[in-house]
């Protein structure tokens, strides 16, 4: 009995002692790194959404429109699930969601464009630690990426590389209304116009 009782005391004593930092630094890892995004141009985002919602679901026709590698479509288009644009579904296709239907129905670059994004991200399960921080309070490079280490468990290199990502579109959403981010982007209506022009000359020489 009494051997029973030490043992029953000894459970409840190290019960009762805090944690180790280990163990408290993997609780509080509580966003998925798949949550944060790595892409930094928000009209590349709204680019890969016009080519799903007119069809081009070909990752390779939708790599060529972007103008980028497999690796950063990826994030393009994780990024683009992320914000609830779109649906990324099992088959590999992309469909609109109801916000991203309204955010195409903006004009780009415009104030209401930016308002639907800046609506996405602050909605972003992943980005809800840093939502004051795209409300506009001031918030350093360097503390983004610790927060973001901290949450995530990511490692400080590729923290400052998330940490790039968010900064990058807190500049794109509260740009000053006269103020357009970025270089120039191409026509994109004319883009796929001859992207679906060609897919039908192939088609046409096929059969």
């Amino acid at each position: 009995m009494k051997h029973h009782w030490l043992m029953s005391r000894f459970h409840s004593v190290t019960s009762s002692q805090p944690e180790s930092e280990e163990t408290l630094s993997k609780s509080a890892r509580l966003h998925r790194t798949v949550d944060v995004p790595q892409a930094d141009r928000l009209e590349n985002v709204r680019q890969l959404m016009a080519a799903a919602k007119e069809g081009i679901q070909h990752p390779a026709a939708l790599r060529e429109l972007l103008g980028v590698d497999e690796r950063h479509f990826a994030y393009y288009r994780r990024a683009a699930t992320i914000l609830g644009l779109l649906v990324d579904r099992e088959d590999g296709r992309l469909d609109l969601t109801e916000d991203g239907r309204a955010l195409l129905g903006t004009k780009e670059r415009s104030p209401e464009e930016r308002r639907q994004f800046h609506a996405a991200i602050i909605s972003a399960r992943g980005l809800r630690p840093f939502q004051s921080f795209f409300e506009g309070e001031t918030i350093s490079f360097e503390e983004i990426s610790h927060r973001l280490a901290q949450l995530t468990g990511l490692s400080k290199t590729t923290a400052d590389r998330r940490a790039q990502t968010l900064m990058r579109w807190r500049e794109y959403v509260r740009a000053p209304e006269s103020t357009a981010v970025g270089p120039d982007l191409p026509n994109l209506t004319s883009q796929l116009a001859s992207h679906r022009h060609a897919q039908r000359t192939r088609q046409t020489a096929i059969s």
